[in-house]
């Protein structure tokens, strides 16, 4: 059953905005090049706050 328009649905984990935002991508290589930059920094930016909780091991 769908969410009547206008109610929110369940809210989305940080992995389906990424999934969306890299199907956003794919779909702006047929736009212009603003819309397809425009899709990159989206894409970069979610990336780059969802690894910036990342940590690696300590260096020795």
């Amino acid at each position: 059953m769908s969410e009547p328009m206008g109610v929110p649905g369940p809210p989305q984990s940080e992995q389906d905005r990424i999934d969306a935002a890299l199907t956003d991508l794919e779909a702006a290589a047929e736009q212009p090049l603003d819309a397809q930059i425009e899709a990159a920094q989206r894409v970069h930016d979610l990336l780059q706050r969802q690894l910036s909780g990342v940590s690696g091991p300590t260096p020795s």
